[in-house]
């Protein structure tokens, strides 16, 4: 457990509600991505100062991790790296909105590290069934193949009720 000397740390479930409210905070980011129709015309810190203050209390509550135990240390390393590859993500989602990005980043795209703006666009086209991932160009390709994204679906009606693409007409691409 927690070798924190906050008291709240040390609550049973702290660490588990603190997941979910952090899960929460993602979602509504992506919420507000679909209704607001600014996106390319963010600046660095509109684009992603939401990710890194969701980063950053993760961070933090990971350092609430035992230092003295291999599953603290796995735990903070988890984080860190989740952190690390979260942490661009809106940035490298608003450069697969440019036609034209720059110049690295058009190069990234192009060899397929990452998402590019016609893979993209896929994921604002009907019928919405791919291209979930938001960065990465190979990632979608990996997840179509397995099936990841309708087994995804499933689970999220089964638990929730929720229908998927409910209200897509609304997401077009921007």
């Amino acid at each position: 457990m927690a070798t924190s000397s906050l008291p709240a740390l040390e609550t049973p479930g702290f660490i588990t509600r603190a997941i979910a409210l952090l899960s929460i905070a993602g979602a509504l980011v992506l919420l507000v991505y679909h209704a607001v129709q600014d996106f390319l015309q963010r600046h660095w810190i509109d684009t992603n100062g939401d990710v890194a203050t969701i980063v950053t209390v993760a961070l933090a509550l990971a350092l609430q991790f035992s230092s003295t135990s291999v599953a603290g240390w796995c735990g903070l390393l988890f984080v860190v790296v989740l952190a690390a590859v979260t942490l661009p993500t809106n940035q490298v989602h608003q450069w697969a909105h440019m036609r034209r990005p720059p110049a690295i980043i058009g190069w990234l795209q192009a060899h397929g590290v990452l998402l590019s703006h016609p893979e993209h666009a896929l994921h604002h086209a009907p019928p919405y069934l791919t291209n979930y991932c938001i960065a990465l160009g190979w990632a979608n390709g990996v997840l179509v193949r397995i099936n990841a994204f309708p087994r995804l679906e499933r689970l999220i009606t089964r638990v929730t009720g929720v229908q998927p693409r409910a209200d897509d007409s609304s997401h077009a691409l921007r």
